[in-house]
């Protein structure tokens, strides 16, 4: 058993640490600021070991808002988008 499955993958976190309005955007936060703090927030999630089981975690559980797994909102909502689009396709070519 590795300290990833002993202590859960959020203790490995990168982002453990790091101030919370860097992955969630604060209160008052203009449009216009929105991209540059997903970028360094990214960043920080470009060089984290448990990259993977954040984004599988922050996708099964349909976390709609921050930085996880190195993706934004609209990024994980294009993921789950796709899935059904596949899900669909397969059951459709199935059901021929």
């Amino acid at each position: 058993m590795t300290a990833i499955d002993a202590f859960g993958w959020q203790d490995a976190a990168a982002c453990a640490g790091f101030p919370l309005d860097l992955f969630f955007g604060p209160e008052g936060e203009q449009q216009h600021e929105k991209p540059g703090r997903e970028a360094a927030a990214k960043k920080v999630c470009a060089c984290c070991m448990v990259r993977a089981a954040c984004l599988d975690d922050a996708v099964a559980n349909g976390i709609r808002f921050g930085v996880f797994g190195g993706t934004s909102e609209d990024e994980r909502q294009a993921l789950r988008d796709n899935f059904r689009r596949r899900m669909r396709a397969a059951e459709t070519r199935r059901a021929s």
